[in-house]
């Protein structure tokens, strides 16, 4: 228990900060590739996908990992070309809903696989824009990440394909729990945080505004 609230409130302090910038002694490319690793709605996004990839079996799952490599590609394609949008919220609810999918071991058709990877990996492209890079170091920066996220998925998910002995399959079970329950608190930060923001110069609701008839 304390470990998943340690983890919880480690991805809570990590949300605070920028992961798009560059990482101080590294080159582009590695700071790109390191990414998907240091942004925690991308890493929760890509834990969650690569349980299901590999519960399923990674054999049966090509369609999930072409419809992956796809989405990343039109998300870093978007990226690039700066027609991006504010992904986190989707992500977020759709790893609480793939992570309750590996908890109950649901079976889904393949092409529901594919659309769910399309959608994981457009979101990640789409969200591994760095603020401050432009030119080349942008896009060494972007094909960084893409082969960082395509990485991490096939590594967890390899190792989720090769445990076969059933209490092990039962421990994936319990971790695509933890990872829909770490989904939801992360995401239940993220609203707040956003609910929270609010612009300097706004008035408060109901303030009367006075104007100037000095003029």
């Amino acid at each position: 228990m304390r470990r998943r609230v340690f983890f919880v409130a480690l991805l809570a302090a990590s949300g605070a900060a920028s992961a798009h910038g560059s990482i101080q002694g590294i080159d582009h490319f590695s700071a790109g590739l390191l990414h998907p690793l240091v942004e925690p709605t991308h890493l929760i996004s890509l834990v969650a996908l690569a349980l299901m990839i590999g519960q399923r079996g990674i054999a049966r799952a090509e369609s999930a990992l072409l419809g992956f490599a796809a989405g990343v590609l039109i998300g870093l394609c978007c990226a690039a070309l700066g027609w991006i949008f504010d992904a986190e919220l989707a992500l977020l609810v759709l790893a609480t809903l793939t992570g309750g999918a590996v908890a109950m071991s649901l079976a889904l058709p393949a092409f529901a696989y594919a659309v769910v990877a399309a959608a994981f990996g457009a979101g990640v492209g789409m969200g591994s824009n760095p603020d401050a890079f432009h030119g080349g170091a942008l896009l060494a920066a972007l094909s960084g990440a893409g082969i960082g996220a395509s990485l991490c998925l096939l590594g967890i998910a390899s190792v989720v394909n090769s445990l076969k002995k059933p209490w092990l399959l039962v421990l994936v079970r319990v971790v695509g729990s933890w990872t829909s329950a770490s989904s939801i608190l992360v995401l239940a930060l993220w609203l707040s945080g956003k609910h929270l923001q609010a612009p300097a110069d706004a008035p408060p609701p109901g303030a009367a505004v006075k104007m100037d008839t000095t003029r």
